[in-house]
């Protein structure tokens, strides 16, 4: 009897705790181990061995775990691993390479005004009158050359040797733009006896070669539209103080100065004088004054010959007046700088 009680104590102890561990079975949650939730239905009829091996490969699967980049039609991916960069550092056996940058070109897109743009403006062109294309010579180093041969040689460009007094104030030359058109002329001035007295009117072509655009009396006045006023070294008539003179324009190409017309007067106290001095000596007078024509009574009248001295015209002094503005109203007469030929002032030009 002694030895049948342990052996009935020791069956209830363990009867008792099968219903403990049945009841804490259904009270339990389900237990996740590995990101695999193991419970009553799935672990039934499985021993431990065997769950123990699946949780382990389940959750190796989630420590390395990546979801695919289906978007990009990866569906599996490889670890990668990264090396900290070091300047400096190859990568590989590659030979090292240098980098030149190229040059950028600027955007010619701007979101800014017109007007606020900075633009590279290009000079304008300038114009020139050389179609051969050839390099032109400066036209004062011209003008320098053809001085120094008249003042060396008394050769004068296109009148051949002269005699030349340097020395004399009135053998001067000047340099400037007599015409207002940009370009420069010459004049050349030589007032020796009366016979010998020359100006002489240069310019410069478009080869850089001098050319002659005028030789007249020294006494003459330039206009700044291009006409030209020469007056006589005398008078044969009974004009007083009225100098005859011819009045001359620069012709189409700008080359030449040509006569357009000449002028002359008759002054009403000198054909009195010479009607005294006629009757003195028995003789008829020379001249007569046109009364009729002086509707201004002024005293003077003037005659207008054409350019080649054949038709003529007496005039009152408001037509001829009238008559002269059409070559010189509006234009200012110039003053050319004059300057005595000698060597300083000829080497003045190209300094």
């Amino acid at each position: 009897m002694k030895k049948i009680l342990p052996i009935l104590c020791i069956a209830a102890v363990l009867t008792g705790c099968g219903k403990v561990d049945q009841a804490s079975k259904k009270d339990s949650m389900p237990v996740v181990k590995g990101g695999t939730v193991m419970t009553d239905e799935n672990t039934t009829g499985k021993d431990e061995e065997e769950v123990q091996e699946k949780s382990s490969e389940a959750k190796g699967q989630t420590d390395n775990f990546k979801p695919a980049d289906k978007a990009r039609g990866e569906e599996k991916q490889e670890p990668t691993t990264h090396k900290a960069y070091v300047a400096g550092q190859r990568k590989s056996d590659i030979p090292t390479q240098t980098y030149i940058p190229k040059p950028v070109r600027p955007s010619t897109r701007s979101t800014k005004p017109a007007e606020s743009v900075p633009k590279s403006v290009a000079p304008p062109e300038k114009k020139t009158d050389n179609p051969t294309g050839q390099e032109q010579t400066a036209p004062r180093v011209v003008f320098s050359a053809a001085l120094s041969g008249i003042m060396k040689e008394g050769n004068v460009p296109g009148h051949g040797q002269l005699n030349i007094n340097v020395s004399d104030p009135g053998c001067k030359f000047a340099v400037g733009d007599l015409e207002g058109d940009g370009s420069e002329e010459m004049i050349f001035v030589s007032a020796g006896s009366s016979a010998e007295a020359i100006a002489v009117i240069y310019g410069v072509d478009e080869e850089g070669k001098l050319f002659e655009k005028a030789s007249v009396s020294p006494d003459m006045t330039i206009y700044s539209n291009g006409t030209l006023i020469v007056r006589s070294s005398h008078a044969q008539g009974p004009s007083g103080d009225f100098m005859p003179y011819t009045i001359m324009t620069l012709s189409a190409d700008g080359r030449r100065y040509e006569a357009a017309a000449s002028v002359d007067a008759i002054d009403r106290a000198q054909v009195e004088i010479a009607a005294q001095t006629a009757l003195e000596n028995g003789s008829e007078p020379p001249y007569t004054y046109p009364e009729d024509v002086d509707t201004s009574n002024s005293g003077v009248v003037y005659i207008i010959g054409s350019a080649g001295g054949g038709d003529t015209r007496t005039v009152d002094v408001t037509e001829y007046e009238s008559w002269l503005a059409q070559f010189t109203g509006g234009a200012s007469a110039v003053s050319p700088d004059f300057r005595q030929l000698s060597a300083d002032n000829i080497r003045s030009l190209t300094e």
